[in-house]
């Protein structure tokens, strides 16, 4: 399951926001001015809008599964179905793999002694 703190990050990550509020319209207006390429700048733009809409910031606090459930809402967050999408695909595979190389490398030197290499092979 992925959190709204694993969400905050990946658009912090997706669109170079560092800490930056989303919902925050003095800090988003700042965003905006910067000087970026002019594709850079329609996202930011985009996000500016959308962080703005006072509409979506009530739903954006009630759950994910009942804003989605509402079929009128479809259009104005399918946004964040094609940026969560990338997110929800890559997420998983590559963290767990991660997760499971980094547990085998802290448990094979602590588990050396025990591990019989001769039957198994060697793990490394």
């Amino acid at each position: 399951m992925i959190s709204n703190i694993d969400l905050k990050i990946y658009f912090r990550w997706k669109y170079h926001l560092g800490s930056l509020n989303l919902f925050d319209e003095t800090e988003m207006a700042n965003v905006a001015k910067k000087k970026l390429s002019k594709n850079k700048k329609n996202k930011q733009e985009k996000l500016l809008k959308r962080s703005i809409n006072e509409e979506l910031k009530v739903k954006f606090k009630k759950k994910l599964s009942n804003i989605l459930a509402a079929g009128r809402n479809t259009q104005k967050i399918s946004w964040l179905w094609e940026i969560a999408k990338n997110f929800l695909i890559a997420f998983p595979s590559s963290y767990r793999v991660e997760k499971r190389f980094s547990v085998v490398t802290n448990t094979l030197p602590k588990k050396r002694s025990e591990l019989n290499s001769t039957e198994r092979g060697d793990l490394r």
